[in-house]
């Protein structure tokens, strides 16, 4: 601190005499101010709660620390609570917010510092999730995208693409990327389930002052977690030939993936109406018989009908062509 020290002299009118009072000192308490105060992650937990990780100045007179929300850049901060500065190490808070819905918002959180004197010391860089939407393609890819992680201190070093099969399946690495977006490629998931979640994990570059987390590892925040449904894909064929050469072409069916199991039920009927085949086994299809004998050619008529994963009822007719 400094110290300050004060008197009082008295001068007559004629300047030539003096008088001198005691003298009274004081030294002051100078305010150590935060030379640290930094906000290493805001991650999406599996429970959507969100888990913030933040370093602070052991040295700095400060009184306690208001962990602050923000729905979204650029809207006003709110207050979560106050923290005490803690009295021993370590020197960082690990807080969880229970409160939120990262779904919906992309979160800004910040710590701010009261000194002894009650004012503002300093604010922390500030940390926002990351919310990850997924939009189905036609050809059964997935393309996701998502918002950037802000703000490590060193940055950004790459974002990986976890994708877990439901509804047991655990989260696999499918791929990273340094972009905001990614294009997953399900063909060879092939027909195992309908639906898909992903998680995008954000993964910190060299952090210059060497930060690390808990378990040694480089910092790492999770978004939220997208699910990717599978509409209904089924394969017709138009025509097919009972007494074909190739094997595979003398029995009719549609092949399909992505459907509810016991759903399915196939009917084919002639022109004139009559059914001539049924099955609600979707791994049997026509032989072309009717009755032990092959039908005659010509143009038949289908009805199948089954239920997609979300449990939506479908239905769908058409026509085949029976050839010799």
């Amino acid at each position: 601190g400094t110290t300050y020290c004060w008197y009082v002299r008295a001068i007559d009118t004629a300047t030539l005499k003096t008088a001198t009072s005691n003298k009274v000192c004081i030294t002051s308490l100078a305010v150590q101010r935060s030379r640290l105060l930094y906000l290493a992650k805001a991650s999406v937990r599996d429970d959507n709660g969100v888990e913030l990780v933040c370093f602070i100045d052991k040295d700095a007179d400060i009184v306690h620390f208001d962990v602050q929300r923000a729905d979204e850049l650029g809207a006003p901060f709110k207050s979560l609570g106050l923290l005490p500065k803690p009295i021993t190490g370590p020197w960082e808070y690990r807080f969880k917010d229970f409160t939120a819905n990262p779904n919906d918002h992309r979160y800004v959180y910040r710590f701010v510092a009261t000194d002894s004197c009650g004012n503002i010391d300093t604010s922390s860089n500030i940390g926002r999730t990351m919310v990850l939407e997924v939009d189905e393609q036609d050809n059964l890819t997935n393309f996701l995208t998502w918002n950037g992680y802000i703000d490590y201190m060193g940055g950004v070093d790459r974002y990986e693409v976890y994708r877990a099969v439901q509804p047991a399946g655990g989260f696999q690495l499918v791929g990273s990327t340094q972009d905001t977006f990614f294009l997953d490629n399900t063909r060879p998931l092939g027909d195992y389930s309908g639906l898909v979640a992903y998680r995008v994990v954000a993964v910190e570059g060299a952090n210059p002052l060497a930060f690390r987390d808990a378990d040694g590892s480089v910092f790492k925040s999770n978004s939220t977690t997208a699910m990717a449904e599978f509409k209904p894909r089924v394969f017709i064929p138009n025509s097919f030939n009972p007494k074909s050469d190739v094997a595979a072409n003398r029995v009719w069916k549609p092949a399909q993936i992505y459907i509810t199991p016991n759903s399915y039920n196939l009917e084919i009927f002639d022109r004139w109406g009559q059914r001539v085949f049924e099955t609600k086994d979707e791994s049997k299809g026509w032989d072309g018989k009717l009755n032990g004998n092959f039908a005659p050619s010509g143009v038949y008529t289908y009805q199948l009908r089954y239920r997609s994963i979300e449990g939506e009822l479908v239905e769908r007719r058409g026509t085949l062509n029976l050839l010799y």
